[in-house]
């Protein structure tokens, strides 16, 4: 039954190139699930899958589980989320309950999580690194950048203001030391910094 608006082949229009990112998207006329576009109109589950939500003529979430192995298809275009508006708004947030939802459901869970007043901190990014029993914790902020091709490309996202922020881990640390201030840190699973977003926060744990 097509995609996205029943006719385009392409999700980006290449003759809009001039125009906003959210512009040259082909989504007039689209089915959409809780505001994302279904990517293909016609696509159902099959007998050995379950389909856990329909819109229209389309499942969008279709899981098929083999013994201990779950497949799971969106069928669901991730491309708006590029938009740092589109991120930060009802839209960002619908995409991210799904995907958390689904790797809840898997037993997954984020190893650290960045809170600034009990909420999290958009576009923050965790990163991990381990050698023997010594690991490193890298925060910084990963907002979008437009492409060009006559300068590094502008930022999509604000960074935000310098503030105060809680890391929650998954587990707790001991041995915490901030390695930008050379601070000793309390043990346990909640790290607390005061963090200049366009800088990283390095902390050594161990755990």
């Amino acid at each position: 039954k097509g995609y996205l608006d029943g006719s385009s082949i392409a999700e980006i229009d290449g003759e809009k190139y001039n125009k906003p990112f959210l512009q040259r998207l082909s989504y007039n006329g689209a089915l959409r699930h809780r505001g994302i576009v279904a990517y293909e109109r016609g696509t159902q589950a099959g007998p050995d899958a379950a389909a856990g939500t329909r819109v229209g003529s389309a499942d969008v979430i279709i899981t098929h589980e083999v013994g201990k192995g779950r497949a799971v298809y969106l069928n669901l275009t991730p491309v708006a989320y590029n938009d740092a508006g589109e991120r930060l708004g009802a839209f960002g947030q619908a995409w991210r309950d799904i995907v958390s939802g689904l790797l809840n459901d898997a037993g997954l869970e984020p190893r650290a999580r960045v809170l600034a007043g009990g909420q999290p901190v958009p576009m923050a990014e965790t990163l991990f690194w381990s050698k023997g029993d010594r690991t490193v914790l890298c925060v910084i902020k990963n907002p979008p950048r437009q492409a060009a091709v006559d300068s590094a490309g502008q930022l999509g996202g604000a960074f935000g203001e310098p503030g105060n922020v809680e890391i929650r881990l998954a587990r707790p640390a001991r041995a915490v030391r901030n390695l930008r201030t050379g601070d000793d840190l309390p043990a346990g699973d909640v790290l607390r910094a005061h963090w200049n977003p366009w800088e990283a926060l390095v902390f050594e744990v161990a755990f």
